[in-house]
């Protein structure tokens, strides 16, 4: 008599149901990950990685006033491949840096960054670049709030990476 060596029907099925339930479930989160791409998108159509650019781009003079030293590549690539690139940094004690032209209606808003975290802006610029992002980021130079807008959009990697955080994917776990 020759001795059994598959496993029972019962654990077969089993484990094609399961199979069958995780590729539901990802295909349904790759399926509601386009809405959300989408909202993000519209919303916040910045990458938010500039302002970290920035952040390692100014630094300290002598006399303790902000400057722009354009030694980091991606701002450099950055100035160069968007024509309506522009950003304002300012520290606690109102020193600050600017490039490129600032849309006339942020001016007001300029003197309170310091007050602000984070801020996402829409329709404030001209067509070709309508929104700005504005953050509080640590630098060598101290901390800085950096309102930027006219760069580099987000790109599907960002989401991707986004949808890589261990909270997504322990969620999906889940």
């Amino acid at each position: 008599m020759k001795p059994w060596n598959y496993p029972s029907l019962r654990v077969r099925l089993t484990w094609r149901m399961v199979a069958m339930q995780a590729s539901v479930l990802l295909a349904f989160a790759c399926v509601i990950a386009i809405p959300i791409y989408q909202l993000v998108r519209e919303e916040q159509r910045l990458d938010e990685e500039i302002i970290e650019h920035i952040a390692e781009a100014v630094q300290r003079d002598a006399s303790g006033e902000l400057k722009l030293v354009v030694s980091d590549e991606d701002v450099a690539e950055n100035i160069s491949q968007y024509p309506y690139f522009w950003f304002y940094a300012t520290d606690i004690d109102g020193h600050s840096v600017q490039m490129g032209t600032i849309p006339d209606n942020l001016y007001n808003l300029l003197e309170d960054l310091p007050r602000m975290n984070s801020a996402n802006i829409a329709d404030i610029g001209p067509p070709e670049a309508p929104s700005a992002i504005m953050r509080r980021q640590d630098s060598a130079a101290g901390p800085l709030w950096i309102i930027s807008g006219g760069g580099p959009e987000l790109r599907m990697t960002a989401i991707l990476t986004s949808l890589a955080s261990p909270i997504f994917v322990g969620l999906l776990a889940l």
